[in-house]
């Protein structure tokens, strides 16, 4: 019994770090250093926050931009965003009043996505998906595109927008890197990511966006664990 628990206990802490060290975080929102509140009411048209450097984002930037895609908002109209807000610990809260229109995006943007930005030269080839956690689930289904960017610097250079829907009432989202055309996992140089249209009503607390390998990798991880600590004992 006593070798029994302490091979779980063992297991438990290879484990943890196997899979952050695996695993890509885009964005977890949580440099106190990088505030920022986007408010669009009536008769605005964009808000935008670009913070460089940021901790915990890849490549070290962010660009967050909240726009109306024609005309301005009206009477009663309100677009918020607001990210490391204590109020919302510290992640990415969004929430929107539209009564009559609907063609307001915000967009989040790393790497070449951004003015100010350059290539990431990102490796995600032992990568499988990216997942969006929320620790508020979308109080509407909400419409969302990610776009990738690849071979900036080469004369292959491509790029490939991904389209779906996060239902209301999801935790998480993931979206299979297989989905985009052509993609080149050993150099990605920018991500999008575009909530459009965002839809009346809606709020959300975005936690985290991270690349994570496929499961079965990180059963591989967790068997090699169990087999380090046996030849260990033996």
């Amino acid at each position: 019994m006593k070798k029994v628990l302490t091979i779980t206990m063992a297991l438990g802490l290879l484990v943890v770090p196997s899979i952050t060290s695996a695993s890509i975080v885009i964005d977890n929102f949580e440099d106190p250093n990088s505030a920022a509140s986007l408010l669009l009411q009536s008769g605005d048209t964009s808000a935008i926050d670009e913070d460089d450097p940021v901790t915990g984002v890849i490549g070290g930037a962010r660009g967050a931009y909240l726009q109306v895609l024609s005309g301005q908002l009206g009477t009663g109209e309100t677009g918020t965003v607001r990210i490391n807000d204590p109020t919302f610990d510290g992640r990415l809260h969004l929430s929107a009043t539209l009564p009559s229109t609907f063609d307001l995006y915000f967009n989040l943007g790393y790497g070449i996505a951004m003015p100010s930005g350059g290539p990431l030269n990102s490796n995600w080839s032992a990568l499988d998906r990216i997942r969006l956690d929320f620790s508020t689930a979308p109080a509407e289904n909400q419409f969302t595109t990610i776009e990738l960017f690849w071979d900036y610097a080469g004369p292959g250079y491509g790029h490939d927008p991904h389209f779906f829907t996060i239902p209301s009432g999801a935790s998480s989202m993931t979206v299979m890197l297989s989905n985009f055309t052509g993609i080149d996992l050993t150099d990605i140089d920018a991500i999008t990511v575009r909530f459009d249209p965002i839809p009346d009503g809606q709020s959300l607390v975005l936690e985290e966006i991270v690349v994570v390998p496929e499961p079965a990798t990180l059963a591989l991880l967790a068997l090699g664990g169990v087999a380090l600590i046996r030849c260990k004992r033996k």
